[in-house]
């Protein structure tokens, strides 16, 4: 028993120290637990940074509850920003890394994503990628289908999750009937 310990001991040991997600998570699904669980297990210590807006209609502090629900003790961190989203610029990519590492100040081994974006903010931390579950295979749903068509994918959220978005983001309006000709 002892040598298995000692075993198991080494192959944690072998693992990259520093691991780190970024996303906004906008909901939270199944799909982003897939993720965690992989990078925690895939690391010694990992991150999770919930990139928020002011504006997001989903609100930050929400998305960064229900995942800290999810995953109790992992470090999951609240980013709320004013960043431009989608401009390919190297001013751009900058200010993003310097908040990454404002947020996230450790030397970062390796980064977990399923989106194509993070291997450039891997390459810019110095960082190994690892791309997890991309075709959505493993779960199939992203957060944009979530939202796009929530009665087929609510299925994939939690009752946290659920229960807020039924309230609050998806309020159904009653149909007026239609007058007879």
């Amino acid at each position: 028993m002892a040598k298995r310990t000692a075993s198991f001991n080494k192959a944690a040991s072998d693992l990259p120290q520093q691991g780190l997600i970024i996303g906004k998570f906008k909901p939270p699904h199944r799909g982003h637990d897939f993720l965690i669980n992989h990078g925690a297990a895939h690391c010694q210590s990992l991150i999770v940074l919930v990139m928020a807006r002011h504006d997001d209609d989903i609100p930050g502090t929400l998305r960064a509850a229900w995942l800290k629900e999810q995953h109790p003790g992992k470090d999951i961190r609240l980013v709320t920003h004013d960043l431009p989203i989608g401009v390919d610029t190297p001013e751009s990519w900058k200010n993003w890394i310097a908040l990454i590492r404002a947020n996230a100040p450790k030397k970062i081994d390796i980064m977990f994503s399923s989106e194509g974006y993070a291997v450039k903010f891997a390459n810019l931390l110095k960082a190994r990628h690892q791309c997890v579950d991309a075709a959505r295979i493993a779960v199939p749903v992203s957060a944009t289908q979530v939202r796009n068509d929530y009665s087929q994918f609510k299925g994939f959220v939690s009752p946290s999750v659920r229960a807020w978005m039924e309230k609050h983001f998806f309020t159904q309006t009653p149909q007026k009937p239609t007058p007879a000709p």
